[in-house]
């Protein structure tokens, strides 16, 4: 017999109540272990699955954040370029404007001089 069969066994040769009652605690709180770790495992599944989840949310939203940035730079260069066209065509009109002025005080300085 078994040491532990043993400490159950009454002088008599039979189990002894107190020794039973004992190891049915023992089962009773090794029963509730074992179903406080399940729920703990269970409790870290449920926290894991929520953070991935989150994590996956998180990268979407980065995704579009970053999709918006870059279409919003790729209207930014548009508008400088459609900007730097318009102040050329003014600095071409001006120069055109000046070369007209300029021409025109010749032609009023040559009708005044004849």
């Amino acid at each position: 017999m078994s040491p532990t069969m043993l400490s159950v066994v009454s002088e008599k040769g039979r189990p002894s109540k107190k020794a039973g009652s004992d190891i049915l605690s023992q089962v009773n709180l090794l029963n509730d272990e074992i179903e406080s770790m399940q729920s703990e495992r269970l409790d870290k599944e449920n926290e894991h699955k929520f953070l991935q989840a989150e994590c996956q949310d998180e990268h979407q939203d980065a995704t579009i954040v970053h999709q918006c940035s870059q279409e919003a730079k790729g209207t930014e260069i548009r508008l400088h370029e459609a900007e730097a066209k318009m102040h050329e065509s003014l600095a071409k009109a001006h120069a055109e404007e000046a070369a007209l002025l300029h021409l025109k005080i010749q032609f009023h300085q040559l009708a005044g001089g004849s």
